[in-house]
């Protein structure tokens, strides 16, 4: 019955609808059961129906049994007159009461309608029938729609008329303007007056019924006029009102709250929970607090930012086929890193320079310049020879790659994870014909650490958080044949930690085959994925792959010296920092053993003993200050007896072979110890006529290790350098007067190297700018010495040593600016990258690419740690013995190069905008402790996100600086939920500010809208602000409504909460001309407010004072137009 149209369309906003003329039905409109009366019109069919039914009911034995002689009900005429006077009086005022609540939900308001009828005609009625007319004139007047209505006067009582219907909107204008005490009436007063004992049943009914006036009710018993906007904020939430609720309250009547909640968005308080800051809109506090409570999708854009430029057909064809190798990191790395990464790298070019540097899938560009005597043979026969040179160059490369794609990818697990190979052809220009290897000097065989490393490289790649690596997958990658690649596939993934999800039967499966490199990368993956854990299974693994280790009598097996050393590493993971004493024993055994006999490839070799001595100092990091049961076992005379004790002569050929690990061993022990005594026993010889009995290496080292000792000493500048010297050297500490090569400066180089190593790790992942400078001038000098001549053996070792110290600082350099892609150092990386020569060696190639991947470690969202395991793992990884070919492990074992893994921290700090997820750039502020900075003497940076941060104990609080955004701060130091949010997402939720934010004046905005359209072509929906509901909007909310096209940067208004031109057009136009007396109501109520807020002097930023005064001038317009129709 009634209206055919639903009930959502019977609203104001559907008027247009209802306005169509209907189509003449051919089928006959069935008879009503009820006629109507004459006395009613057409416009009445709701209320005269309702009551011809009512009185039909009166008629009926069912309702003689509710009001008749014997009716149960209170207006039965069987009870007293007064009686069913006061229940008449309770259910108007009741009904009243519900009438007034509907007036506070514009969700209900109009769609409780059925048809055009209302409660206020209904109540209009009512009165008549009892007389009271004034109540019946007030609602009369409350809608456009009772005026038409024929009301029916029969069978009036006259009843006693109280005073005029209780106004909602006038009792919360007096409690917001005046500070009236009176309460607003319920049910619970209505029923009171007669029932004494109403109790918290009726309370609760009451509530159930109207609970908008109950939350008013309560609001206003701490709300006054002068309340704050905390106030008030707080006041909103114990009283009960949601986001919801606000979002429905009437337009003009939610303006005083919206104005409290504005303000409150940038004053919020530290004790505010989730729910308090989710009311006042800043759910990008939320989210730094709680980042699981939803997950959110990015919508990045892969693509490169565009920048406006005139460019050649030629170039734009370069720029393609660029896209297609470092888009999206070869076209399976996550656009929501590469979309990071482009904003940190956003000015230049320098990240896709990296890439192309990095990359193995593309022929090598080179120039051979022929010699005049030269003919087209001799010229290929050249060309041929460069590319030999070249390919070893290539083949260096996967080192490095892995640092670059760190953690960047999340593998499709239905899919085969792709390891990439390598293309060693060549082109060379200017004729661009290409030229390829000989494939029988680059077999798999012969480069089988290039395969290795190209396995580790793409599995690095997988990121730490993929969900799903576990021994199906696994497996399911695993080639029928096991390979290289797989091999390095595996020790990736235990580096990352996602071999602690195998099953133990599947590493037997691979370990049975006894495939060396297979052994190596999965024994290594399996100890580093289980760290520090002691893991008696691994334990058990390991032991049976280390001959020391295996039980007297045991079966000799058949197991490679590499898989031994591999095995012996893996153990020192396991016991990473436990001080076990069994397996300390052991360590120092195979450091310090003697072998029987001379063997050709004797399986304690340098890289063996060298091994040995990394696992103890693992076993025992950092505790040289508290050995515990290790006291008896004198550890540190015996390591101290091979570093620096005297050697027999005829065993100096195995001795000097283990002072490499005993040094190594007491560095890690006793790092940061401050042990005066020891670190002037382990430090080079005070005379330099003791030089000629110790290699020259072993100055290296053991200059690292005093330093590493004396933690806390290490200073970055020249004069420390000096006075760290010899006295013979310190006249040439800056190595601008060496103008010659000589081998008698073996042990300067090497003691040089070794303080600018210390000086790398104590500054590790800083970026600090003095301590770039400094390495980089001694990396300059490095370059220019090693590319003096040399025409003798002496001067060849000399650039030997030279060339390592060269490509040390190059790690030095790269290690303190990790992340960073500082400019300076990438230029010399770049020239050392250039190198193309047959006498630069395998090594030295392999350092200056990890040295570039460090330079941008995962895209520059990582960077290296300084904790004692950290230090370690760099030690291991950037060892400064480098190989001479690809097969050379003498001294260090390959494998051990990728251990920087284990010294990666993720402090890149993102902003992501909460409504899209995508990261922004943003200025941030960093209060960092006095104690712990020492790059400055301001206790505070300033940087963009997103960037790296320094350590994070360092750090007392990040804060956002935006005039775009909400300002957040997190304060690691008094709420560690902040510290523990950030450690695990490294981001900041933040949120657009919007137009009416007082610090975006209303001047800026229009700049700033001005700014976006300039240039930009015409939005397809600009056609929208010539309809007469838009063209008032001024430039900057039209910017709000729709954005520019092509502006970038600044989206579209997403939220579903309203805006400030929302606010304005439902004012202006839906209020004014609703026909409903309660919108203009909230008019007169939000005219007041605005009245006592510029008498106080305060600033409304929801709706502007010049849209209360534009609202004004219209109610004044219409009501003389009013007064000249009457007329």
């Amino acid at each position: 019955m009634g209206n055919s149209l639903p009930s959502w369309a019977l609203t104001s906003g559907w008027d247009w609808l209802r306005k169509e003329d209907k189509p003449n039905l051919s089928t006959t409109t069935p008879k009503p059961l009820i006629s109507p009366p004459k006395a009613f019109g057409d416009d009445n069919s709701f209320l005269q129906r309702h009551v011809n039914i009512a009185q039909d009911y009166l008629n009926t034995a069912l309702g003689d049994t509710a009001i008749g002689t014997g009716g149960y009900l209170p207006t039965a005429h069987s009870q007293s007159p007064d009686l069913r006077k006061e229940a008449l009086t309770q259910i108007i005022s009741g009904l009243h009461l519900l009438h007034e609540e509907h007036k506070l939900n514009i969700a209900t308001v109009d769609s409780l309608t059925i048809g055009n009828a209302s409660l206020a005609p209904v109540l209009s009625q009512m009165c008549r029938w009892i007389g009271w007319n004034d109540w019946a004139d007030s609602y009369d007047i409350e809608d456009a729609v009772a005026e038409g209505i024929a009301f029916n006067s029969a069978n009036a009582t006259m009843l006693a008329q109280p005073s005029l219907p209780p106004s909602i909107y006038d009792w919360i204008e007096k409690s917001l303007t005046v500070n009236t005490n009176t309460p607003f009436m319920t049910l619970t007063d209505v029923k009171n007056r007669t029932y004494n004992n109403g109790g918290s049943i009726i309370e609760q009914e009451s509530t159930s019924i109207t609970p908008r006036t109950s939350l008013f009710r309560k609001l206003f018993t701490v709300v006054h006029p002068s309340a704050s906007s905390i106030e008030i904020v707080e006041a909103l939430y114990a009283a009960g009102f949601t986001t919801q609720v606000l979002d429905t309250l009437p337009e003009a009547l939610l303006v005083p709250f919206r104005e409290a909640l504005i303000d409150c968005q940038s004053h919020l308080q530290v004790s505010w929970g989730r729910e308090l800051l989710s009311l006042v809109g800043r759910e990008d506090v939320n989210m730094l607090l709680f980042p699981e409570q939803k997950e959110r999708v990015a919508y990045a854009s892969p693509l490169a930012p565009t920048h406006k430029s005139t460019t050649d057909v030629h170039s734009i064809c370069l720029s393609l086929s660029e896209q297609e190798t470092v888009g999206a990191f070869d076209g399976s790395a996550e656009v929501d890193r590469q979309s990071i990464s482009r904003l940190i790298f956003k000015d230049d070019r320098r990240l896709i320079e990296a890439a192309k540097i990095l990359n193995t899938s593309k022929p090598t560009l080179a120039r051979c310049e022929p010699e005049p005597d030269w003919s087209e043979s001799d010229l290929l026969e050249a060309q041929k020879v460069h590319v030999q040179e070249l390919a070893i160059r290539t083949l260096a490369v996967p080192p490095g790659r892995g640092l670059l794609y760190f953690s960047a990818r999340v593998p499709l697990l239905t899919e085969k994870f792709p390891i990439g190979g390598f293309n060693l052809h060549c082109v060379f220009k200017p004729a661009n014909n290409t030229v390829g290897v000989d494939k029988n000097a680059f077999t798999e065989e012969k480069v089988c650490w290039a395969f290795f490393h190209a396995g580790v490289s793409a599995g690095l790649g997988i990121s730490r958080q993929a969900r799903g690596i576990d021994t199906s997958w696994i497996l399911y990658n695993k080639p029928q044949e096991l390979s290289n690649r797989h091999a390095g596939f595996l020790l990736a993934l235990g580096l990352n930690g996602h071999l602690k999800c195998v099953a133990k039967w599947a590493a037997f499966k691979y370990l049975t085959p006894k495939h060396t490199m297979t052994s190596i990368g999965l024994l290594l993956g399996l100890a580093a994925s289980y760290l520090g854990t002691m893991d008696s299974l691994i334990t058990r693994l390991l032991s049976v792959h280390v001959t020391r280790m295996l039980p007297p009598g045991a079966a000799e097996l058949n197991l490679s010296p590499l898989t031994q050393t591999t095995g012996i590493m893996g153990i020192g993971l396991l016991y990473c920092n436990t001080q076990h004493r069994r397996m300390s024993e052991i360590m120092l055994s195979e450091i310090e053993h003697i072998e029987t006999e001379v063997l050709d490839e004797p399986l304690r070799n340098e890289g063996y003993r060298l091994a040995a001595g990394f696992a103890l100092g693992f076993i025992n990091l950092g505790k040289g200050f508290d050995l515990r049961g290790l006291h008896d076992m004198q550890l540190t005379e015996r390591l101290l007896k091979l570093a620096v004790g005297s050697k027999k002569v005829n065993l100096v050929h195995v001795l000097d072979k283990a002072t490499a690990g005993a040094v190594i061993a007491i560095a890690l022990i006793f790092m940061k110890s401050e042990d005066h005594a020891l670190a002037r026993k382990i430090d080079v010889p005070s005379s330099i006529l003791q030089f000629d009995y110790i290699r020259p290496d072993t100055f290296l080292l053991r200059t690292l290790a005093t330093h590493l000792i004396m933690w806390s000493k290490i200073e970055a500048t020249s004069s420390w350098i000096e006075k760290s010297l010899p006295r013979e050297y310190k006249f040439k500490s800056r190595l601008t007067s060496v103008h010659h090569l000589s081998a008698e400066d073996l042990p300067f180089y090497n003691i040089l190297g070794g303080l600018c190593f210390s000086i790398a790790l104590r500054h590790s992942g800083t970026g600090d700018l003095r301590v770039r400078d400094l390495l980089v001038h001694y990396l300059d000098q490095f370059m220019r010495i090693c590319a003096l001549p040399a025409s003798n053996y002496d001067q060849k070792l000399a650039r030997n040593t030279i060339r390592n110290c060269q490509d040390l600082l190059a790690l030095c350099a790269a290690t303190v600016m990790a992340g960073s892609g500082d400019l300076v150092v990438f230029r010399r990386l770049r020239v050392l990258r250039g190198r193309d020569d047959n006498e630069t060696p395998y090594g030295s190639h392999m350092a200056a690419h990890v040295a570039i991947g460090a330079l941008f470690l995962a895209g520059g969202t990582h960077t290296f740690g300084t904790s004692n395991l950290a230090i370690a793992a760099l030690m291991v990884a950037f060892y400064p013995l480098f190989p001479t070919s690809i097969l050379d492990n003498k001294s260090h074992l390959q494998a051990f190069r990728h251990f920087w893994v284990l010294a990666t921290e993720a402090r890149c700090v993102v902003a992501r905008d909460i409504d899209t997820n995508m990261p922004v750039s943003i200025p941030l502020e960093i209060s960092l402790r006095t104690d712990n900075f020492t790059t400055d003497t301001n206790p505070s940076v300033s940087r963009h996100a997103p960037c790296l941060l320094p350590e994070i104990d360092s750090i007392i609080s990040v804060g956002t600086e935006s005039r775009e955004f909400w300002n957040v701060v997190l304060d690691f130091e008094k709420n560690p939920d902040h510290l523990k949010a950030f450690k695990s997402t490294q981001t900041i939720y933040v949120r657009r500010r919007p137009a009416y934010d007082a610090s975006a004046a209303a001047f800026h905005a229009t700049l700033q809208a001005l700014d976006d359209t300039d240039g930009a072509d015409q939005h397809p929906l600009e056609w929208l602000f010539e309809l007469p509901a838009f063209s008032m909007l001024t430039t900057a909310e039209r910017a709000l409504v729709i954005p520019p096209e092509g502006s970038v940067g600044r989206a579209a208004h997403t939220s579903t909460e309203g805006t400030l031109v929302d606010a304005r057009l439902v004012l202006e136009e839906a209020t004014l001309h609703s026909g409903k007396r309660d919108r203009l109501q909230g008019l007169k109520l939000l005219f007041e407010w605005a009245s006592m807020m510029q008498r106080d002097g305060r600033e409304m930023q929801w709706v502007r004072q010049e849209v209360v005064d534009r609202l004004r001038a219209k109610v004044w317009m219409m009501s003389i137009e009013g007064d000249d129709d009457h007329q």
